[in-house]
């Protein structure tokens, strides 16, 4: 029987240690076609159980995740023995180029479109760690724990993509890799804690991100993570210092820097979850009004975009062919269920693997290199499999239907998720969007260097933009005491500026008709 779908690989987009990425049109057997990104492993890992494994749960976890701002995965599958993941095709540029090209092209990255992008990556984690997924069942309690520029998209559309879960940790119960040895991020974007060994925490995704924001203002590197509180909060300090704000009032340097601070605390707990950095950086961005996300992808990222076409490589043996997806599924071979890894005679290798070429699109960030935690004495360092350790073996699966040549992401029962209970409860968060005598004390200013005089009246938000406001008795009320000190009359209060509040209007009773004589 003939394979159901057919891919026919138009280009190459990007290639890292672990595969490549290649946009493609899908062909299914009812000549259905489509646009699709192909994340597709080296045949030299074929049969390497967990990077097989890491691979699958990236598809597997992203498929239980439905955010506009992370990556669509559509299925999963083997194509010429290898694993493959059917992603979106996303058109855009991940944000570490767009930053260097901005910087050697003397483009300032309007500060609202980094807000907003920043707001959008905190909801895309938020969702990620607390959402249920539409299957029903317990949130994933999922941690990214490789944020950063290379693994965030930005479309010509205006669309903020979250990337690579690949190294994510997750509770779900098809959950094929169980390494625990090894702490997985890029340094120069892990949280102090993280660097020191600690357990994983969603706080260190927003620290990560905080960094990610940092250079994206600062139009270059943070540096080396400081271990040592003192010396990390000397740097931070020294960077925030040099952060060139000098377009902005004292009011909004202030709330910048304060906002920085914040994401980038050396002490996780006083770190804003990250539902609170959503509608942090929300309202930062409404406070800035040098541009927008759309208006800036149409004119600068789609110009980048352009610029950047990767270079092909005319001895892959894929690019230009039309490749059936195999008809073994995932019960067999290179890509057996859940720890049968072992492929019983070899299989024809993909893309070459050798020739590796820049990553504009950091689809393929490779599983980064460890940081420097200390493995175990009984682990081997030089070979991968001794690094990664032996995952236990979980009991055998009944065997897949097969459907023609469909091979079926395993999804998780929606109640076997196991979930991670929250170490605490968030911390309050300030109002950084008040004058700044608000900053001095939500943040404990005895020197009042925030706001010398200390005469600075607090600077309310609008109704709307809090979200809230007065019942109409309460306004009633009001009216009448102001009316009663004045001396005259209440007048009609108010419409409060609230979703579903509202006064009817009063009208003066009709005049009454004259008796008939």
């Amino acid at each position: 029987m003939e394979p159901r779908r057919r891919f026919r690989f138009l280009k190459e987009i990007s290639e890292g240690a672990f595969g490549k990425v290649y946009l493609a049109e899908m062909v299914t057997g009812d000549n259905f076609k489509s646009a699709v990104a192909i994340k597709l492993l080296h045949g030299k890992w074929a049969t390497h159980q967990e990077i097989v494994k890491r691979s699958r749960d990236e598809a597997r976890v992203l498929g239980l995740l439905h955010h506009r701002n992370i990556i669509r995965v559509d299925d999963l599958t083997s194509i010429n023995g290898q694993c493959a993941i059917v992603m979106e095709y996303l058109d855009g540029v991940d944000l570490k180029t767009l930053s260097t090209e901005c910087r050697e092209r003397g483009i300032q990255v309007p500060r609202k479109v980094i807000f907003e992008i920043g707001s959008l990556i905190a909801s895309a984690l938020d969702a990620a760690y607390n959402k249920q997924p539409l299957q029903g069942g317990q949130p994933l309690r999922l941690i990214h724990r490789d944020i950063k520029p290379s693994n965030v998209m930005v479309t010509v559309a205006g669309d903020v993509k979250v990337l690579d879960f690949g190294t994510a940790q997750a509770r779900f119960d098809d959950r094929e890799a169980h390494t625990q040895a090894l702490a997985f991020g890029s340094a120069a974007y892990m949280a102090p804690e993280r660097l020191l060994g600690d357990p994983d925490a969603p706080s260190g995704d927003v620290f990560s991100l905080g960094i990610t924001l940092y250079e994206l203002l600062a139009g270059d590197a943070f540096g080396k993570i400081q271990i040592r509180e003192e010396r990390f909060e000397a740097k931070l300090e020294k960077r925030l210092s040099e952060l060139d704000l000098s377009d902005l009032d004292d009011e909004r340097q202030q709330q910048v820097r304060m906002t920085m601070r914040l994401l980038l605390s050396y002490d996780a707990e006083k770190r804003p979850t990250a539902a609170q950095c959503t509608e942090l950086l929300e309202a930062l961005a409404e406070e800035m009004h040098d541009g927008s996300v759309r208006r800036f992808c149409r004119e600068v990222v789609k110009p980048i975009r352009d610029a950047l076409d990767p270079k092909q490589d005319p001895e892959d043996p894929l690019t230009g062919s039309t490749v059936f997806e195999d008809g073994t599924g995932l019960d067999a071979g290179s890509l057996g269920p859940s720890g049968d890894d072992s492929a019983s005679a070899p299989r024809p290798r993909g893309p070459t693997d050798s020739g590796a070429v820049p990553d504009p699109g950091g689809f393929l960030d490779a599983p980064p290199r460890p940081a420097a935690v200390p493995a175990p004495d009984d682990i081997e360092a030089p070979t991968v499999r001794a690094a990664f350790g032996a995952p236990p073996a979980p009991p055998a699966p009944p065997p897949l239907p097969r459907r023609g040549n469909t091979i079926a992401p395993m999804v998780p029962e929606p109640d076997a998720i196991e979930v991670a209970p929250l170490a605490s409860p968030p911390p309050a968060m300030p109002d950084l969007f008040s004058a700044p005598t608000m900053l001095g004390q939500a943040f404990e200013d005895p020197s009042g260097a925030l706001d010398p005089a200390g005469t600075s009246a607090p600077r309310p938000r609008p109704v709307a933009a809090a979200g809230g406001g007065l019942s109409p008795e309460e306004l009633r009320e009001a009216a009448q005491r102001a009316a009663a000190q004045r001396g005259g009359a209440p007048s009609r209060p108010p419409v409060a500026a609230r979703p579903g509040a509202s006064i009817p209007p009063t009208a003066p009773p009709p005049a009454k008709a004259p008796a008939p004589a």
